[in-house]
């Protein structure tokens, strides 16, 4: 058997977070599996893992954020890939699980740190005695703090992963195997994290693989940076705001523009050209060049001269975090042109414009709003867990989810957006002296107090998932029985289209955004599970719908046939009766 590729142990890896985070988000009682470990994680033929051995699985409590611990009787499992805090107190809890996940990264890596020190665990059959000479096996994480990890990576290994790729997959590698387990990630967070390695690594390897080129243009008065792979930096930065988010490689291969581009791509901002047009400023559709030649279609959002400093923020913020920022559900940052007063912004073009202009028209299918919620919770699970700070978008509505060609949501406007603490399972609330957004979709704690969490995230999905059931805009208070009354209210080109236990799945996790305590609502990983189960169970019932109508059209089909052939045999009998009466008559 061939030793698996990096990139193919990364897509083994984020299948088996994706399991592993249903089981703590996606039913309504939290599972904990107790026994993570690659001997439970199999692999059918196409390679796509799945997670084994549920024998000695714990059921948590009903619809918690933050699962409660379990004490069990007896510890089970494996101690190697057992959290400390398991084998002393015999608690378990979800990040018990995350830290067995940790030692399952540290094994798909480092096939020498399974060698020196897996052995020795195994050796001493407990591996957290408080041995003086074995601090590293009581604290995996402290230890790769202490050594190079590139020492004990597979041989394998060497040199074919891209090494911003491998820093996000020793840091997250890190978190799990924290001490502490306040410290440690969600499995929504650790997939997220994996994802990007994936992309990075992929984003390298297609440089590597096809060869790009840079033409390196240096202009004196503004900048105008756009994309080469989808990367680009911010020359507006601030102390927190990370300078060399991507490798050296891919950063340096940004290609410049003049504003004398833009201007050409929009014939001088032609007012032809606006599609659309916000407090902000117009946003024009233009077309720019490729370095082959070749035309690509963008959006320019250009800034009011007039406008105020508070805007110019807004503007650089933008800026910043989507420099630094990749997933497919977030829009793509081309480049933006900066030079005293004329600041402009360059995005992909999203041919389908804005999800609340399909919500207000109607049309839009059930099972294609349900794709769109859950790409948009996917990206708002990115900025919440994805990053190494917290970042709080503050201005979730339709109207700030764009759709592509393919009808795949992409999130955008960020001007507004905050970022919290590092590194934290649980963002710390931030005080704002200026509440702004939309105040229809703004959580209570955050219009009345200014006070503003990723649960005030959530908040506001939750109404998006309310505007995009019902076709309209701003139904507030959806909480205990008051469910019937958006059913009252669905949008008449779905209603009788959702199967359901679907409606079911999607009511409870739409109610449960819109809880008015923060800690009551559920993160945007729990979200994003949930509605992945709802678009199953449609797509199930569509399923069984399509056979039973095709058994029923069968079966009339059938019972057409017998009741023409039976017609066809009264016929041909009766001319046979008349036959022989002839002939008896002659």
């Amino acid at each position: 058997m061939e030793p698996l590729s990096w990139q193919k142990r990364l897509e083994i890896c984020i299948g088996a977070a994706h399991g592993l985070h249903y089981l703590h988000t996606g039913a309504k009682r939290s599972i904990f599996h107790c026994d993570i470990k690659p001997q439970n994680i199999l692999l059918d033929d196409n390679m796509i893992p799945k997670l084994s051995h549920l024998g000695f699985s714990l059921l948590g409590p009903l619809y918690k954020s933050k699962p409660k611990p379990i004490q069990v009787d007896k510890v089970i499992g494996t101690f190697v890939y057992m959290a400390p805090e398991y084998v002393k107190t015999s608690i378990f809890t979800d990040k018990c699980d995350v830290y067995s996940f940790g030692m399952v990264l540290l094994e798909v890596a480092c096939t020498n740190y399974k060698r020196t020190v897996f052995d020795k665990m195994n050796k001493l059959g407990w591996p957290y005695l408080g041995l003086e000479d074995s601090i590293y096996l009581m604290d995996p994480g402290n230890f790769l703090e202490r050594c190079s990890f590139h020492d004990l990576i597979d041989p394998i290994l060497v040199r074919k992963i891209a090494p911003k790729c491998l820093e996000v997959f020793i840091n997250i590698t890190k978190r799990c195997l924290k001490r502490e387990p306040d410290e440690r990630p969600t499995m929504g967070e650790v997939e997220v994290e994996l994802e990007q390695c994936l992309a990075l690594q992929e984003e390298v390897a297609s440089f590597l693989l096809f060869g790009w080129t840079r033409e390196a243009k240096k202009s004196k008065t503004g900048t105008m940076l756009l994309k080469c792979l989808g990367l680009s930096r911010s020359n507006h930065s601030s102390s927190s705001h990370p300078q060399r988010p991507y490798p050296t490689v891919i950063e340096e291969l940004c290609h410049q523009f003049s504003v004398s581009d833009v201007m050409k791509s929009t014939n001088n901002f032609d007012e032809n050209k606006i599609i659309g047009e916000g407090g902000f400023g117009k946003v024009y559709k233009g077309c720019l060049q490729h370095n082959d030649g070749s035309d690509y279609t963008v959006a320019l959002k250009r800034l009011h001269s007039s406008r105020s400093g508070q805007r110019c923020n807004e503007f650089k913020n933008e800026i910043e975090l989507l420099c630094q920022l990749r997933h497919p559900n977030l829009v793509t940052l081309i480049g933006f042109y900066d030079h005293k007063n004329e600041k402009i912004i360059v995005y992909d073009y999203m041919s389908n414009g804005s999800l609340d202009r399909h919500l207000q028209g109607g049309g839009l299918p059930w099972k294609k709003r349900l794709e769109i919620c859950i790409g948009v919770a996917r990206a708002v699970h990115y900025l919440h867990a994805g990053a190494k700070r917290t970042i709080i978008h503050r201005d979730l509505k339709p109207s700030n989810i764009l759709l592509d060609h393919n009808m795949d949501p992409k999130l955008t406007d960020f001007g507004l957006s905050l970022q919290g603490p590092r590194y934290m399972s649980k963002p710390k609330p931030i005080q704002v002296d200026r509440i702004t957004g939309t105040f229809d979709y703004m959580a209570m704690e955050y219009a009345l107090y200014g006070i503003i969490t990723d649960k005030s995230d959530v908040y506001s999905f939750g109404m998006v998932l309310l505007e995009v059931v019902c076709g309209r805009e701003y139904i507030r208070g959806l909480y205990g029985e008051q469910s019937r009354v958006v059913e009252e209210n669905i949008d008449p080109s779905i209603k009788g289209n959702i199967a359901a236990e679907c409606w079911q799945v999607f009511i409870d996790i739409t109610q449960r955004c819109l809880e008015l305590e923060p800690d009551e609502r559920p993160t945007m990983g729990e979200v994003e599970v949930q509605l992945e189960h709802a678009l199953s169970m449609q797509e199930e019932a569509d399923t069984t719908n399509a056979i039973d109508f095709y058994a029923l059209f069968s079966t009339t089909i059938i019972n057409l046939r017998g009741t023409q052939e039976g017609s066809i045999t009264s016929i041909q009998s009766d001319n046979t009766e008349d036959s022989d009466s002839e002939d008896l008559g002659q």
